[in-house]
């Protein structure tokens, strides 16, 4: 298992760190070297537990987040974008990129979602932005979320 924690000191959330370790673990092992942001944007959709989720859920009000996963692989499958690195080496570099961005923050999977909506070339990118949704709005929601002043029953915690 790849430890993210250990590289550059970068800190990085338990959930982040455990996806990604996985998601290299199987593309290393299926040999697949495409689209490595908008596979692991899928990946922090299907857990519960990521902040990724969180905020599809608030942002896609009615919309399952398993509808937006598949809509994503279904559009890496049909124009993936080949990926010239490892898939180690190209998630330890977006790592590193999103920690000079929010350092001293930890990284979660927000971070990783805002970074895949603002690359036009993610089918992350294009599937949000066929509902409308951009990276500036994910930044505000995200924003208010960490200030307490979202307003809404239904989130727990």
């Amino acid at each position: 298992m790849v430890n993210y924690n250990e590289m550059k000191s970068i800190k990085i959330s338990r959930c982040l760190e455990a996806t990604i370790s996985t998601l290299v673990f199987r593309l290393k092992r299926d040999g697949i070297a495409t689209s490595y942001v908008d596979r692991l944007v899928v990946e922090l959709l299907r857990r519960d537990d990521s902040f990724a989720s969180l905020l599809v859920r608030l942002l896609f009000d009615g919309v399952s987040k398993d509808v937006v996963s598949e809509r994503i692989m279904t559009m890496v499958a049909a124009d993936a974008v080949v990926e010239d690195d490892t898939p180690e080496c190209a998630l330890r570099a977006l790592c590193d990129s999103l920690h000079s961005e929010v350092a001293p923050s930890v990284l979660s999977s927000a971070h990783v979602l805002h970074r895949a909506l603002r690359d036009r070339t993610t089918a992350t990118h294009k599937i949000f932005a066929e509902r409308g949704v951009g990276a500036q709005q994910l930044a505000e929601l995200m924003c208010q979320l960490a200030a307490g002043e979202y307003n809404d029953k239904n989130i727990v915690g």
